[in-house]
């Protein structure tokens, strides 16, 4: 296929992601924010002397129109931009072709804003946007290069593999230590990477400062017993999850003539709490992650908020997996830690509801995503009498009506949907059908 014939072929295709018409040089505002809009976003190509509608229009052009073209691109679009710019014959007519490949330096800024190409148009960004382009920009430490030399624990290599035989059924054998981190993009002929030291070696945790795990039991606002976890960060998640276990109740159920474990916490929930903690914290603070247990609460604080995309309030339902340090996910996974497809966040309010808990709470605070698991003496502590006794009317029912609710407590009808409404907004009931067929029911698998 020849020049021409891709650029008609193009033509044909009309505008896209990737390609935007222009019928002349007058239009060089909407030229220069589409420049910069492919520059932000996968590059493109903007064809001059063509209509909106496909049809070729031409355009009269001279080596110093292009000159201009090119000052103006320079000029205006803050890091520079080179576009190659070529001038086209079409059916005895003139095309420029304007070839704007993906920048390397964004944000890039036409007159000090910044556009993205969404679609077939082009989007000024706002300052969330703005947040996403610089995120995605800077590379994941766990893919910078290590400087210097580590020790690699091959047994952990090893145990991986069998795990990742093991859990995700895949078909893997273990050859040495550079074979394997080269494979988990770990490691390249220039040496280890970040995220090589962190997983897989003894002294993580001295190369990296950074990379331990501070945890405290509070008691009357005392600490009554605290660790500090150390090594490679794949082995601190058992670790940690000790040091909780050994700080939490646990009682027992008989179920189906079996004996079961009951935790003071979900041990799923506490579990994935400190995965994501330490899969997604940023590892280029110096802070480290932390746990706190109180008589009502579990605290888990690691430095690094959300990717721009999300906010707390997504991390209840489903939404997409975008990992701070991708290379360090991808071996959690492996391991059998980590789901690849942002569900775990939904599992622990899952795990919480079964228990009878709350809904896990999610925030941002101070640069540091914080993640608040309650127990049942947080429930008992913040639930009046009354509320109290919907609950207990739940518990015994199953499944309770508002106009039960106002009979057995003795309240009017507003009162009994105050206290109901409350426990649902605590994850302790859930809702099912609308007005008057509202129903309410227990989440707890125990009842």
């Amino acid at each position: 296929m020849t020049g021409n014939d891709r650029i008609r072929d193009m033509i044909l295709k009309g505008e896209s992601e990737e390609l935007e018409f222009k019928k002349s040089l007058s239009e060089m505002k909407e030229i220069l924010e589409t420049v910069c809009a492919f520059a932000n976003s996968h590059g493109g190509i903007v064809l001059i002397g063509i209509d909106d509608d496909g049809s070729i229009v031409g355009v009269k052009i001279s080596n110093k129109a292009v000159q201009k073209l090119e000052r103006e691109i320079h000029d205006r679009i803050e890091p520079s931009v080179y576009p190659r710019i070529r001038i086209i014959p079409i059916d005895e007519k003139i095309v420029l072709s304007v070839e704007v490949p993906e920048g390397p330096n964004k944000p890039y800024l036409y007159l000090g804003r910044a556009f993205v190409r969404v679609g077939s148009v082009n989007r000024r960004l706002d300052r969330k946007g703005m947040e996403e382009l610089l995120y995605f920009k800077k590379p994941s430490f766990d893919s910078l290069p290590f400087e210097g030399r580590a020790k690699i624990d091959e047994e952990l290599l090893k145990e991986l593999v069998r795990r990742a035989r093991e859990r995700r059924g895949m078909e893997i054998e273990y050859t040495n230590t550079v074979d394997m981190l080269t494979r988990l993009n770990l490691m390249d002929d220039k040496g280890l990477k970040n995220g090589a030291v962190l997983l897989f070696s003894p002294d993580a945790s001295f190369i990296f400062p950074q990379a331990v795990v501070k945890l405290r039991m509070m008691k009357d606002n005392k600490i009554v017993d605290e660790d500090l976890i150390t090594g490679p960060v794949i082995r601190q998640v058992d670790r940690a999850l000790d040091f909780i276990k050994r700080n939490i109740s646990k009682g027992y159920i008989i179920k189906e003539a079996e004996r079961m474990e009951i935790w003071e916490y979900p041990i799923k929930a506490v579990r994935e709490a400190i995965v994501n903690a330490l899969a997604h914290r940023d590892y280029s603070s110096t802070s480290a992650v932390q746990i706190t247990l109180r008589e009502d609460s579990l605290e888990v604080m690691n430095p690094g908020g959300l990717p721009p995309q999300l906010k707390p309030e997504d991390l209840k339902r489903e939404h997409p997996s975008i990992p701070r340090n991708p290379r360090i996910a991808r071996v959690f996974y492996l391991w059998g830690f980590l789901e690849e497809w942002g569900s775990g966040t939904t599992m622990m309010t899952e795990e919480c509801r079964k228990a009878g808990l709350p809904d896990p709470e999610f925030s941002e605070e101070w640069g540091f995503m914080r993640v608040v698991l309650h127990s049942k003496r947080y429930v008992e502590k913040i639930l009046n009498e009354g509320e109290r006794k919907a609950l207990e009317l739940v518990r015994v029912k199953g499944v309770a009506t508002r106009e039960e609710g106002q009979r057995f407590l003795g309240v009017s009808e507003k009162t009994a949907r105050r206290y109901l409404s409350k426990l649902v907004s605590l994850g302790l009931v859930s809702v099912e059908g609308r007005g008057r067929n509202i129903k309410y029911r227990l989440t707890e698998v125990a009842g």
